[in-house]
């Protein structure tokens, strides 16, 4: 594989821009949560960890794109990103009093000896999650410049087409596809549920599986009018208001394993009516278990699914239910077992660069990078 051509740095580039959330991590050290007085406070994030290291280690040019909240904790946020050299653009928001949003918060007791770490996450009311597009003039951030992505990568590993469209054409070279996969062997067709629906619903069943949130659509899906029945899987904070204003519907809330195959399973038509979602790994899940899909045509199941005859994508979402219920089972099957794990791991690999285009040691690595 040819190395990406990385370009010479200028005075007001940008040598990384991450893109995520920022958290503050609450550390007590060794000492457990229920005996811990005082703690320390960390900025973190994935995205973030990688412009801090590479600003402060390698002496790089980097900025975080990213959600702000105008309070004491967004200022300590700002400031001990500023103290790593990570410029941030930020699109702000601000804070009732009283509900948010919020800073996400992170608790992580490091453990000792054979007792384990201990982490867990509050990311109620998350700024972030609030970010939608347009909120970033992604135009002026890269007229400045960005020299490289993700460290000294010799490719962009991206999910989808569009994606990798829309990289290229921002001059990040011609990125690698690494779709995802999932479990072929545990989503999978299960004949013997394919007569009475083991609920007791009334075929056709349209099977909905995922968070219950506003910006998953799902009462596009809900006020369709459909013979059979609609089965909502998943939890979030719509579920109490949709199952009070669609008490015809079966919420059947989070499932997990063997559960949520046998429903994928035993459905007659899987519908994904999220217009914003960039994949949508579910519609994989659901037409392994051989179960067609009903999408709008949108980005995530055109990306994923295309024009392959295994869904139908409609502006009319009702006649793309109707049609999938006719589509077969089996070809539907044999498309999604182009993202088994197996599939997604070779892929992976086939993208990965010999070891000897690699730098391999930190001396190296500055010098690519200078």
């Amino acid at each position: 594989m040819a190395a990406m051509k990385i370009q010479p740095k200028k005075a007001d580039s940008l040598d990384l821009l991450a893109l995520g959330a920022l958290v503050t991590r609450l550390d007590p050290g060794i000492i457990p949560f229920g005996f811990a007085d005082s703690y320390q406070i960390h900025v973190s994030g994935g995205e973030y960890n990688v412009a801090a290291n590479l600003s402060a280690c390698f002496g790089q040019k980097t900025a975080i794109a990213s959600a702000m909240v105008d309070y004491p904790i967004g200022a300590k946020i700002e400031s001990e990103a500023r103290k790593m050299g990570v410029k941030g653009i930020y699109k702000r928001f601000r804070h009732d009093g009283v509900s948010g949003p919020n800073m996400a918060q992170v608790w992580s007791d490091r453990g000792q000896g054979v007792r384990a770490p201990v982490v867990f996450y509050n990311r109620a009311n998350e700024a972030a999650a609030l970010l939608k597009p347009g909120d970033f003039d992604w135009d002026d951030v890269f007229a400045r410049g960005l020299r490289w992505f993700h460290s000294g990568a010799t490719t962009i590993m991206v999910a989808t087409r569009s994606l990798q469209a829309e990289l290229e054409g921002r001059g990040f070279g011609k990125p690698s596809i690494w779709s995802r996969g999932v479990d072929t062997e545990l989503y999978r067709p299960r004949p013997d549920l394919l007569g009475e629906h083991y609920l007791g619903l009334p075929r056709p069943v349209y099977l909905y599986v995922g968070r219950v949130a506003v910006e998953k659509n799902i009462e596009a899906f809900l006020d369709l009018e459909l013979a059979g029945s609609k089965m909502i899987v998943g939890d979030g904070p719509r579920l109490e208001h949709l199952r009070k204003r669609h008490p015809e519907a079966h919420f059947a809330g989070a499932m997990f394993g063997e559960d949520l195959a046998k429903a994928y399973a035993a459905a007659d038509c899987f519908v994904f009516p999220s217009r914003t979602d960039t994949f949508g790994l579910v519609l994989i899940e659901a037409l392994a278990a051989g179960t067609p899909v009903a999408a709008y045509p949108v980005q995530g199941p055109l990306d994923v699914i295309g024009s392959a005859p295994v869904a139908v994508l409609d502006e009319d979402l009702k006649a793309a239910c109707v049609g999938a219920v006719n589509l077969s089972r089996v070809q539907a099957r044999d498309f999604a077992l182009g993202f088994s794990w197996d599939t997604c791991t070779r892929q992976f690999l086939s993208n990965l660069a010999l070891e000897e285009e690699m730098p391999a040691t930190p001396e190296k690595l500055a010098a690519r990078l200078a």
